[in-house]
């Protein structure tokens, strides 16, 4: 009867890891697909911010105006999803650099309720 007892709680256990494992396995591929998605926004974003000229991007107006959302990625995909255009070294009224460097920051909230960011830059010339 010990014999037995013993076996049943070596495979609780046994069971308890696995389950323990599986779990975090499930986590982690939900935080990757989420960063996949978040850089597939990005990419679209910059795409788009791409095929416009330089000198409408960081106007205010622009879809793509310096430090303001960029409506239509708003909550696309991802909970509470936010993708912002900045250009550094740029400042509001004044002269486009040249040339122009690019910074689209995605924020989204996790499925924990932790806020996640991930950034893709580039530089565009006239």
């Amino acid at each position: 009867m010990v014999e037995v007892m013993i076996a049943i709680v070596v495979l609780l256990v046994a069971a308890t890891a696995a389950f323990s494992s599986q779990m975090t396995s499930m986590r982690l591929v939900k935080q990757s697909r989420e960063m996949g998605v978040a850089l597939s926004d990005l990419q679209a974003c910059m795409e788009a911010v791409r095929m416009r000229p330089v000198e409408q991007l960081p106007i205010a107006g622009s879809p793509f105006a310096h430090g303001v959302e960029v409506a239509a990625y708003h909550g696309l995909h991802l909970r509470e999803e936010r993708l912002i255009a900045t250009y550094p070294g740029y400042t509001p009224g004044g002269a486009i650099p040249e040339p122009l460097p690019i910074v689209l920051t995605a924020t989204w909230t996790d499925e924990r309720g932790g806020q996640r960011t991930m950034r893709l830059q580039t530089v565009r010339a006239r």
